[in-house]
């Protein structure tokens, strides 16, 4: 559990503006939110380090729709003790835990990373008797398949979840609006009503499940740890030129979110001569790592410590450094509205064993970083901007994108 000291620090960094809405892997985003909101916590140009600096090793139903009706019932299906809470919330989650036993599976689309998604589903299963059919997908994707798909009045997903910011925002203001989306504040979840689920972390229309702190990863058969770039601003140095594999920030809002960041301490001319080293782009840290594990380029960025582990596990010659000045992906969780899910009911149970501590810890494990365990961020990690749409087509003007 973080200290109150890092919590205080983080609260100040993730704050009523910066938090979340700033709303993968590996995860995508959709379109930006058209909002002039400022990332107030990002550094300033002046506080940024000198190239010089050494690396440290290293995702409602309408108002007159009310859910259905969560209390027990006598033929909930045998499965595991309905007795065993994974939240505080008494009589409320018992009567939940067996609605939604009844209905016995839950759909899930995410952006998370798959082995987080994996841990989820196989101990959210464990507990409740109760299986998760998950979908991983890409944040822009999943964010216009659900809107096609709630359009035509067939949405697939219970329970989604993407990266923060962006066209988050405008995403899940749009599906409140149109039914499509429950607020998690009007689905009175246990875990939030019993105030077990840390506050900084609930926006009301969804809430921060996770943070991928975005890092640097290079391949040690072509760089030595002194060789490599201590910050995202050396990686526009003339030696890297040809070296570089870079995740698109045309894929996903998150990663503007981050070359915003760069911008901020380092300049508009840090940008511009990464994107002059003639980077190779790929739609997610997942295939950049599957690449600089080959040998095609010996520095990536952005990326997550999940993707790095996949390769690393097999063998690669990768490693991580983390920048002194860095964001990341914060994952969102939001509910269908219960007139629209399947399973409206496992599905707010999944989600309030996502957000409990138990569940939470088991989700994130020792790649992603857990709302409940906040002194694992990096020391310069600062909340994802909010941006506009101006912003982002200069972002993506930079990488010719």
């Amino acid at each position: 559990m973080a200290t109150s000291k890092r919590m205080t620090k983080l609260a100040s960094l993730l704050g009523v503006a910066g938090l979340i809405v700033a709303a993968a892997s590996c995860g995508d985003d959709d379109d930006a939110a058209d909002t002039t909101a400022a990332a107030t916590d990002a550094p300033s140009a002046t506080d940024a380090p000198s190239a010089t600096d050494a690396p440290s090793a290293t995702e409602a139903p309408s108002a007159t729709e009310a859910p259905p009706d969560t209390s027990a019932t006598t033929d909930a299906p045998a499965g595991p003790e309905t007795t065993a809470a994974s939240s505080d919330g008494g009589a409320e989650l018992e009567a939940l835990i067996a609605a939604a036993q009844e209905e016995g599976s839950v759909s899930w689309m995410t952006a998370v990373p798959q082995a987080s998604a994996a841990r989820a589903a196989e101990g959210f299963e464990e507990e409740y008797g109760i299986s998760v059919e998950f979908i991983e997908i890409t944040g822009n994707e999943l964010m216009q398949r659900y809107q096609t798909e709630a359009a035509s009045g067939t949405i697939s997903a219970d329970i989604i979840n993407v990266a923060g910011g962006g066209g988050q925002v405008a995403f899940v203001e749009e599906g409140i609006a149109n039914g499509w989306l429950q607020s998690l504040e009007d689905a009175e979840l246990p875990v939030v009503t019993s105030g077990a689920f840390p506050e900084e972390f609930f926006r009301g229309e969804s809430a921060t499940i996770s943070v991928l702190p975005w890092l640097i990863a290079y391949n040690t058969d072509t760089f030595s740890e002194d060789e490599v770039p201590a910050n995202f601003e050396e990686m526009g140095l003339p030696e890297y030129k040809g070296q570089l594999d870079v995740v698109d920030p045309a894929a996903s809002d998150a990663y503007v979110q981050l070359w915003l960041v760069v911008r901020e301490a380092y300049g508009d001319a840090a940008v511009q001569a990464v994107a002059a080293n003639e980077p190779r782009f790929y739609d997610s840290s997942g295939p950049g790592f599957q690449a600089l594990a080959a040998g095609e380029g010996g520095i990536l960025g952005p990326a997550v410590a999940s993707s790095a582990k996949s390769v690393q596990d097999a063998g690669a010659p990768v490693a991580l450094i983390t920048p002194p000045i860095t964001t990341g992906v914060e994952m969102q969780l939001m509910l269908t509205a219960s007139d629209q899910a399947s399973s409206p009911n496992a599905a707010k149970l999944f989600a309030n064993w996502l957000m409990s501590e138990e569940g939470n810890l088991i989700t994130t494990g020792e790649d992603t970083v857990s709302i409940y365990d906040t002194a694992r961020l990096p020391t310069g990690y600062v909340s994802p901007p909010v941006f506009t749409e101006a912003e982002k087509a200069e972002i993506l003007a930079f990488f010719g994108r």
